[in-house]
């Protein structure tokens, strides 16, 4: 299925939404960061997404079984990066971000 990249901003700010109400540590926090800079990218990659998706729930295995709102919205960003094929960028998103 063909994505806007707004889907993935939009499902980037409901994991951040739960994972802030956690304290983490230096490493995690690059982690989250390189993940916000895979989804915001102007032409968001779903490949890079998914590797950098991937080594942060790698990370936080222990967190996500013990907490239901983090497997919840892990579950939520995989499952829409399985049914995403292609990324679409609007063009106003292009235009003014330059």
């Amino acid at each position: 299925m063909k994505v806007t990249s707004n889907r993935f901003q939009e499902q980037y700010i409901e994991l951040y939404k739960v994972l802030r109400r956690y304290l983490w540590d230096i490493e995690t926090v690059k982690m989250i960061a390189d993940l916000e800079l895979s989804v915001y990218r102007k032409l968001p990659n779903i490949q890079d997404i998914k590797i950098t998706l991937h080594r942060l729930k790698r990370k936080l295995l222990q967190n996500i079984n013990s907490s239901p709102d983090l497997n919840k919205v892990f579950l939520s960003f995989d499952s829409l990066l399985e049914e995403s094929s292609e990324v679409f960028v609007p063009i106003l998103n292009l235009v003014t971000t330059n």
